[in-house]
């Protein structure tokens, strides 16, 4: 048994042996280790692979990320509207959360002198945030229940958890997946507030950081997110009164500054995506167009079950080579052989330890030498699939390392039956407890229901898809059996069952099983390092076009009139909307219409969405260019030395610009909108104040627990 060591000494005066000081650190740094070893492998493919394994978003993210990275290469830091339907300036950024794509492109970009791909970029945040979320799932379950190991469980749970899998693999919803890392901060955070004995400051800047991370990344995420943290709120009000938190200054003080925090860090996105969705004149704002009407809505309740990132033998037909009998066989025994394999391993370990008379290191060896045998080698004599053998792996040296070199726990209960009875009777007074399973019975019924959403509030049809409910639903279901575990911590042999049954959601999950046969082993739907040739091949697909205004297509189907008979919307919004190739660079600038006066125009300059022509007008004009409007657009018109800004009028749902007459140039930027501009200094001060704030509260966390423990 590992004692409880001091850095420098323990409590008979005498020096740790080299030996304890190495097994104190490495106790404290092997829950890291694990969740690092869990995190690294579900992405086994995309880290072995020098391409992307598609899924449904895939060309649409990775041409994002692409536009991304052209525009950082090109001096453009805020908008994704620079290869995206090439010189026609769609504007993604405007509508679209990005904190995920600006992370990948900021390390691609950072790295870049070392060789870095948009690929490495992706998958390093990627992994990284489903480590960061383990962590905190971690730290979260530890609390709850009072157990590391149980806290390994929960972080492994999570990190495997088949939903957020299937996003990242199947469906290539990046943002969607990434935003799931920010759920156990965000209920870590608000478990803290509640329930330390001390109002302090980290907790509540966790929550500031973790929500404005789900809001940038998935709005959606952040609005089921908030919903869940006021049930969690609502089912902890009699807690919070009898431990007298309403009657304390700072509990409200920190709150409020919380909310102005928030509202900072979130300005320059918020504030600018509603105003375009208020102002109706985007196809966003179409229910059918974006499948956020409530016949759409409910019409897709029926892939529910199909996209919860489990195994579906069905589907699983499908890909496999071997007929559907085989196939059955083959998963139902490759599903059936982890859980009999890990439980057989524990109860042989076990009882070898209690029976075999041996010497530690001979007892040592027998009991690996069996997990060993159990785990290793009878799945590889039985199973080819990847993901049994890494679970099988990961089980197996959680085991050793934690439960037979690191253990500091007994084999006898510590615990007698009436005591375990007491805890569980106490358990039904938890808020938490009731929270979770009012999330978990919420989100069944927005799942499941097309009665819930006839009587649900609008905003939630943003989600498209019912099935996106099983993320906060799978958190909750954790933070359910936590709590129903609490009761055994103290049981030697709970805690072993439970990480066999984390490490079975590898096996269980979808998403990157589907992508290995599918992708890697029949070859189909690899999408390689994305070029610029690529990007603009996507477009005449038509992706994202819910972004461009909702008139050109009206026009272009012929139910409205164009103000201008010479607009541009009947060439340039016909390739939109029919889906043709557009045009990319100087050359293949479409020429500019003169809705009004008259004129020639030469354009001198082009990084979409910037543009500048030099004009020649024989009187006033009104200029129509292809480029698609959006509110922030600025014009600059240079003549003899002097500048004038004008107007960017919306026509047809294209820039146009009233010139004076004269010669002189025109120069095209895009600031982005004035909420955007002003938004831009309040987000960073904001951003840096907070992260100020959080140093300052750590500290003097750390210096009030010192001054405690001394």
């Amino acid at each position: 048994m590992i004692k409880n060591l001091a850095p420098t000494s323990n409590e008979d005066n005498s020096v740790p042996s080299a030996k304890e000081r190495f097994l104190f650190y490495f106790r404290k740094v092997a829950p890291y280790l694990i969740l690092l070893a869990a995190s690294l492998m579900p992405f086994w493919f995309w880290l072995i692979y020098p391409f992307f394994t598609g899924g449904d978003d895939g060309a649409v993210q990775v041409s994002i990320l692409y536009d991304l990275y052209y525009g950082f290469q090109n001096g453009f830091f805020d908008s994704t509207n620079h290869v995206y339907m090439g010189i026609y300036a769609m504007n993604a950024n405007l509508f679209y959360g990005l904190l995920p794509h600006y992370c990948m492109v900021i390390t691609t970009y950072l790295f870049s002198f070392m060789g870095a791909t948009l690929h490495d970029g992706m998958v390093f945040i990627s992994v990284l945030s489903v480590f960061i979320s383990g962590i905190f799932a971690y730290y979260l379950v530890e609390k709850i229940t009072g157990r590391k190991s149980f806290g390994i469980a929960g972080g492994i749970a999570y990190i495997f958890m088949p939903y957020r899998l299937f996003c990242f693999f199947y469906r290539f919803a990046i943002s969607e997946a990434v935003a799931m890392c920010f759920l156990p901060i965000f209920f870590y955070a608000l478990y803290r507030i509640i329930h330390d004995k001390e109002i302090v400051i980290p907790p509540y800047i966790m929550l500031v950081l973790s929500l404005a991370g789900i809001i940038l990344s998935h709005p959606f995420t952040a609005i089921i997110t908030l919903i869940g943290g006021v049930i969690y709120l609502l089912c902890n009000i009699p807690y919070l009164v009898r431990t007298k938190r309403f009657k304390k200054g700072r509990f409200y003080a920190y709150f409020a500054g919380s909310v102005v925090l928030e509202i900072g860090l979130v300005f320059a996105f918020c504030f600018p995506v509603m105003e375009a969705l208020a102002s109706g004149a985007y196809r966003v704002s179409v229910p059918k167009v974006m499948w956020t009407s409530l016949e759409d809505v409910i019409s897709r309740i029926s892939q529910s079950i199909q996209f919860a990132g489990f195994i579906n033998f069905s589907w699983r037909d499908n890909y496999l080579p071997t007929g559907a009998g085989d196939s059955l066989f083959q998963w139902a025994f490759g599903l059936a052989l982890f859980p009999f394999l890990c439980f057989l391993s524990l109860f042989l370990a076990l009882l070898i330890k209690k029976k075999a008379q041996l010497p530690y290191w001979q007892l040592t060896f027998t009991r690996i030498l069996v997990l060993a045998v159990l785990l290793i080698g009878v799945p590889l004599c039985f199973s080819p699939r990847i993901e049994l053998l890494m679970a099988f792996l990961l089980y197996f040296s959680i085991y050793v390392i934690w439960f037979i070199f690191l253990s500091k726990e007994k084999d006898a209960l510590l615990y007698q039956n009436d005591v375990i009875r007491e805890e569980f009777s106490a358990l039904w007074k938890e808020g938490d407890l009731y929270a979770s399973l009012i999330i978990m019975v919420f989100c069944l019924f927005a799942i499941f229901s097309p009665v819930f959403w006839e009587y649900a509030p609008s905003i939630l049809r943003m989600c498209q898809f019912p099935f996106r409910f099983w993320g906060l639903f799978g958190f909750f279901a954790l933070i359910f059996v936590a709590y129903l575990c609490r009761p055994l911590r103290k049981i030697s042999f709970g805690a072993a069952p439970l990480i066999a049954l984390a490490c079975y959601f590898l096996v269980l999950q979808q998403g990157g099983i589907d992508k290995r046969i599918y992708c890697i082993e029949k070859g189909n739907g690899r999408i390689g390092e994305p070029t610029l040739d690529y990007v603009l091949d996507q477009d005449h697909y038509g992706h994202q076009n819910e972004y461009f205004p909702q008139i050109i297509y009206e026009i272009v189907y012929g139910n409205e009139e164009s103000t201008y008979a010479n607009s541009l919307v009947y060439s340039v919004g016909r390739d939109i909307v029919y889906q043709r190739d557009v045009p990319f660079g100087i050359e293949e600038y479409p020429s500019p219409a003169f809705l009004e006066g008259k004129g020639e125009g030469e354009i001198t300059y082009l990084k979409t969405p910037e543009v500048t022509f030099h004009f020649v007008l024989e009187e006033d004009s009104l200029v129509q260019l292809p480029q698609i409007y959006y509110d922030g657009y600025e014009a600059v018109w240079e003549e003899n030395g002097k500048e004038t800004h004008l107007e960017v009028e919306n026509v047809d749902g294209f820039i146009a610009i009233s010139i004076p007459k004269g010669e002189g140039e025109l120069k095209i930027t895009y600031p982005g909108p004035l909420l955007r501009q002003i938004g831009r200094p309040i987000s960073w001060t904001c951003f840096a104040l907070t992260w100020v704030i959080l140093g300052y509260g750590l500290y003097d966390e750390h210096k009030k627990t010192h001054a405690i423990a001394q």
